[in-house]
C-alpha cells in the first residue's frame, strides 16, 4: 500500500503569514483613508472667455452599499440643477444640507423669510444670469432627508467655539495671503472686475473671472476649517459630523445606495469621513454648473436661403 506523505507546514510560518496578511490589509485600509483627496470643483477653460464650472459626483463602495459625494455649488444654469435633480430620483435616500428646523417644510425662496447668505446668493442669481439652487430643487421628494443643523443648535454651537462670520472671513484672508505669498493667490482686482462688469456682456465676463477662482475654494475653506484648536469650524466641520451622524443612521436602516448633496466645499471633509468608514472611491464623473459661451450673433439668410456664418469680427 502506497504511503501517502503530510507535509505539516510550521506553525511560526504559519504565524508569520498571517501577520503579513494582516498587515497587507491594513496597508491597504490605511492607503484608502490616507489617499489625496479628490478634487470637487474644477475650471475647464474652453477659449478666449469661455469655459465651464463643474462640480464632481464621487461614489464610493464598501460592499453591496454605495455612498455618493455630490458636490454644489448655489448658483448655476438651470440644465445643472435639472441633471442633479435627475440623479436624486436614483438614490433610496439623498441627504441635503440647509440649516432649518427638524420638520420646516423647505419651500422656494420667495415669499419666505431670507438670510444675508440667502439674499447674497440671489443678488448673485442676477448679476450672473443663473438660478438659485433653493428655487431650482425640489426638496419634497420622498428620499429626500434632512441632514443639517437646526437654527439655534448653530448659533449655540458657534458661541460655545467663538466663532463668528467675521472671524471665519479673517481666516479666509489669512489663507488667501498665504496663498498670494506661494503665487497662488486670487488674479481678481477692481479693475479686472469694473472692466467685466462694463463689458457689453457683462454676466459672462464675470462668471468667467469667478470660475477661474474656484480652483483656490477648496484650499481657502481647508485653511478656514481649522479653526484655533485644530477641530474645525461649525460651519463646516460641526455641520459634516451631522450629515455623517444621519448616514450612519440610514446605513443602519437598511439603505443600500445613498447621496450627499452639500456644497462643494464640503466634500474633501466628507470624503475623508466616509473613506474612514472604509468605503473605497470607485467612480467620479462632471457635472457642468455654469456654461460660459459668448453670445453669438444670429445667422443671417442669403438670397437662396442658405446660412451665412455671422461675421466674428
Amino acid at each position: 500500500m502506497e504511503k501517502k506523505t503530510i507535509r505539516f507546514v510550521p506553525l511560526g510560518l504559519l504565524g508569520t503569514l498571517g501577520v503579513a496578511l494582516s498587515c497587507l490589509a491594513f496597508a491597504l485600509a490605511k492607503s484608502e483613508a490616507d489617499a489625496p483627496p479628490s478634487d470637487f470643483l474644477r475650471f475647464v477653460k474652453e477659449g478666449k472667455g469661455e469655459g465651464r464650472l463643474e462640480t464632481a459626483v464621487v461614489m464610493y463602495e464598501k460592499g453591496e452599499v454605495r455612498v455618493s459625494l455630490l458636490g454644489a455649488v448655489h448658483v448655476g444654469d438651470r440644465a445643472y440643477y435639472d441633471q442633479l435633480q435627475k440623479l436624486f430620483e436614483g438614490y433610496d435616500a439623498l441627504l441635503y444640507e440647509m440649516i432649518k428646523e427638524k420638520d420646516e417644510e423647505v419651500r422656494p425662496v420667495e415669499g419666505r423669510p431670507e438670510s444675508l447668505v440667502s439674499m447674497f446668493q440671489r443678488g448673485l442669481k442676477g448679476f450672473l444670469e443663473l438660478d438659485f439652487q433653493l428655487d431650482a430643487i425640489d426638496y419634497t421628494q420622498e428620499n429626500f432627508v434632512h441632514a443639517d443643523m437646526d437654527p439655534e443648535t448653530f448659533l449655540r454651537l458657534q458661541k460655545n467655539k467663538g466663532e463668528s462670520m467675521a472671524s471665519l472671513m479673517f481666516r479666509a484672508m489669512l489663507e488667501e495671503w498665504k496663498g498670494q505669498l506661494n503665487g497662488q493667490g486670487s488674479k481678481l482686482n477692481g479693475w479686472t472686475l469694473l472692466a467685466a462688469f462694463a463689458s457689453p456682456d457683462s454676466a459672462r465676463s464675470l462668471k468667467y473671472l469667478l470660475a477661474k477662482e474656484f480652483d483656490s475654494v477648496e484650499r481657502i475653506l481647508a485653511g478656514m476649517d481649522g479653526g484655533d484648536d485644530g477641530s474645525g469650524s461649525v460651519l463646516l466641520s460641526g455641520r459634516n459630523e451631522v450629515a455623517m451622524e444621519v448616514l450612519r443612521r440610514e446605513l443602519k436602516n437598511g439603505k443600500k445606495n445613498l447621496g450627499i448633496f452639500y456644497g462643494a466645499g464640503h466634500m474633501q471633509d466628507l470624503e475623508r469621513r466616509v473613506r474612514k468608514l472604509g468605503f473605497k472611491k470607485v467612480t467620479a464623473k462632471w457635472v457642468t454648473a455654469w456654461d460660459i459661451k459668448k453670445k453669438r450673433a444670429p445667422v443671417e439668410p442669403e438670397a437662396d436661403g442658405t446660412q451665412r456664418e455671422p461675421n466674428e469680427n
